[in-house]
């Protein structure tokens, strides 16, 4: 839109008007017939710019409606190119790309210099929003050479972090961060920090441990910054990236970074708790990982009740596959690390178990823990069997991720999916939306809810000891229910179930062990009583595919990092070509190409036979 005609500028200042408005929602005032002077214009307008400037990069788009106002009164006015142009900015800030283009069109015409640089800034901006990084960040980089405008120049130094980051140059988005600081430290530091240490802990670690030498005064390059403002964005950016540096190596239980950290001069701005932890850390070095043996390190987690109970199934499923009851034991058979989690330091654990030895790691009884560990066996690559299906999708795992167990809540919903069609209404218990209770007594109301004259059932979700208060409850009853008992709850069945229609989940040779029994289902049911539970034969099942992927023991203690990530290496190739046998929980012969144990739940009524006393 190079020219206007008179007729033009009438047909521009009512799409103003409308475009003003920006949504349904945000109705602006309609366009005024101005009999403003010139000089009025400037001065409404110099009010308009002081804000412009007084306010933080993000809290402009409270000037919309002033701004709006400003280009309906004074359509004609020189000082509206500059209005339009900061409405495109607060128009793409709101995510309405289409509104800022209309807006950028109407500020294009007007001579060159500080307004077209600005508006080419905005422009850059929407590339960005589009995703078109690298166009954007080209001519964002061109565009902060020629700026003269402090503000500006910290608006397009905004848009060229974000621009950086979009497209990978995470070490230039750090460079740009520390210039933003220093130019922030005169206004809106607080404000303008705070957004920064949020974009620092985006950026990879190993980029941030690389920038750390790379911070120094003069690595700012603008002259208008003043020496203390400079020194205090260095010193202020040395902090966040030791304090996330730090807090990494102390979660993850990092020896290596730990030593470099203590190391560098740099962390001597680290706070003074993290570099005490740290040291220790450091000098830890028994917790670098190492190869003892055929060992294999479980992580127990006891901090929940939920998961105490699963910690100490696998651990008996595990210790009864491998028969560590066995008094000698020689070279050729599994060793069992076990260590517990502490609070919510996963990381730190399974950094210990590969410090104690293990070349393999059984951990993740959820899907938070699952993805704990997922993730501590990608950066490691030490070789992990996930006990549950790690949160978050399921195609992004490292190659070193073997997923053993299941979504329990998916298993229950096969079963959810049996029962419901024949009830009037299914109860569930002990699942995240209805938790279990903590008495047979606090049964009652769930109870209240099932007039007696409707058919109803029950799914029960939580484990043994939430299944036992949920029949309890049920005992006086005097009705007959259709009982489902989830995955948690398989090894719950007691005498008081058989006046009940009962249904369990089926999975592989569970819960009836179909077929021939083999001595360690024998060994099993002599020493318990009774069949196992799902987390106790997902025990049996991991001691089976370790002892079957674990290769012949190499003597001594290997400490060499290249021969313990080649010991993690064969593990890994282990374990994709393992021949599974005699497992329980599924009839697969081998992991999946997923690196998943592939199995099919099933819903099955049980028989009188598979009813028994609970533990």
């Amino acid at each position: 839109m190079k020219l206007f005609s008179a007729s033009r500028l009438a047909l521009g200042l009512l799409w103003v008007g409308m475009a003003g408005c920006g949504s349904s929602a945000r109705t602006g005032p309609q366009p005024e017939v101005s009999l403003a002077t010139s000089a009025e214009a400037q001065a409404q307008f110099r009010a308009l710019r002081e804000q412009w400037v007084s306010s933080a990069l993000d809290a402009r788009v409270g000037l919309e409606r002033p701004l709006t106002r400003f280009v309906q009164r004074y359509p004609n006015d020189p000082q509206g190119r500059w209005a339009r142009i900061y409405l495109a900015w607060i128009s793409l800030q709101r995510g309405e790309r289409e509104l800022a283009e209309r807006w950028l069109a109407l500020s294009e015409t007007g001579p060159a210099g500080a307004a077209s640089d600005l508006l080419e800034v905005v422009r850059a901006s929407l590339d960005l929003a589009a995703g078109r990084a690298e166009g954007a960040y080209r001519k964002l980089i061109e565009l902060q050479g020629r700026l003269i405008d402090a503000d500006d120049r910290l608006l397009c130094l905004d848009r060229l972090v974000v621009a950086a980051q979009a497209n990978g140059q995470h070490q230039e988005a750090v460079l740009h961060m520390l210039e933003l600081a220093a130019q922030a430290a005169r206004r809106h530091r607080d404000r303008m920090w705070r957004s920064l240490a949020e974009r620092l802990a985006s950026i990879p670690l190993p980029v941030l441990e690389a920038s750390l030498p790379t911070l120094s005064a003069s690595a700012i390059q603008s002259s208008s910054v003043r020496p203390a403002e400079r020194a205090a964005a260095v010193d202020w950016m040395r902090r966040q990236i030791l304090d996330l540096l730090s807090r990494s190596a102390i979660t993850e239980q990092d020896v290596e970074l730990a030593q470099r950290l203590v190391a560098s001069p740099a962390t001597g701005a680290a706070d003074e708790g993290d570099k005490s932890k740290l040291l220790l850390l450091a000098t830890q070095g028994g917790l670098a990982p190492a190869v003892v043996g055929r060992t294999v390190g479980l992580a127990l987690q006891l901090g929940d009740p939920t998961l105490r109970q699963r910690s100490i199934d696998v651990a008996s499923g595990i210790a009864l596959g491998l028969d560590l009851a066995t008094g000698e034991r020689g070279a050729e058979h599994v060793a069992l690390q076990t260590r517990d989690v502490e609070g919510d330091a996963l990381g730190q654990t399974l950094a210990r178990l590969a410090g104690d030895g293990a070349t393999l790691i059984v951990a993740g009884l959820d899907p938070r823990g699952a993805r704990q560990a997922a993730d501590f066996s990608a950066r490691g690559g030490i070789p992990l069997l996930a006990l549950h299906q790690p949160e978050g999708s399921p195609t992004d795992l490292a190659a070193s991720v073997y997923v053993v167990g299941t979504d329990d809540a998916a298993a229950n919903q096969v079963l959810r999916d049996a029962l419901a069609p024949g009830l009037d209404a299914l109860l569930t218990v002990g699942s995240p939306e209805s938790p279990c209770p903590n008495h047979e007594s606090s049964f009652a109301p769930l109870m209240g809810a099932a007039a007696s004259n409707v058919r109803r059932g029950l799914l029960i979700e939580g484990g043994a000891s939430c299944a036992r208060n949920v029949l309890m409850g049920l005992a006086g009853s005097g009705r007959r229910w259709t009982i489902g008992l989830g995955l948690n709850a398989l090894v719950v069945l007691g005498d008081d179930l058989r006046a009940h229609e009962v249904w369990t989940l089926g999975a592989g040779r569970l819960p009836q062990f179909e077929g021939a029994r083999d001595a360690e289902l024998e060994r099993w049911l002599s020493r318990k009583g009774r069949a196992p539970s799902w987390y106790e034969a997902l025990g049996h099942d991991v001691a089976r595919i370790v002892d079957a992927a674990l290769p012949a023991a190499r003597p001594g203690v290997i400490r060499d990092p290249g021969a313990v990530s080649d010991a993690y290496r064969q593990v890994t190739a282990g374990l994709a070509q393992a021949r599974l046998e005699g497992l329980w929980t599924s009839g697969a012969e081998k992991f999946g190409s997923d690196r998943h144990l592939p199995r099919q739940f099933r819903a099955l009524r049980a028989p009188p036979n598979l009813v028994q006393t609970p533990r």
